[in-house]
């Protein structure tokens, strides 16, 4: 399977608060409806890519 990239834009204006819980819940119910799991369940990735 390729892999596809998808960019989400969040504004800094609503705070971090707001932010946490918008990432939050893209990540809980958003991306595992588009087949998104996470490095530790996943077994089909060769490397693991990390955010600094």
């Amino acid at each position: 399977m390729g892999s596809v990239l998808l960019a989400i834009t969040i504004p800094s204006q609503l705070g971090v608060e707001f932010n946490l819980r918008v990432v939050e819940s893209f990540a809980k119910y958003v991306a595992p409806a588009l087949g998104w799991k996470p490095d530790g369940e996943r077994d089909d990735t060769p490397a693991r890519v990390t955010a600094r």
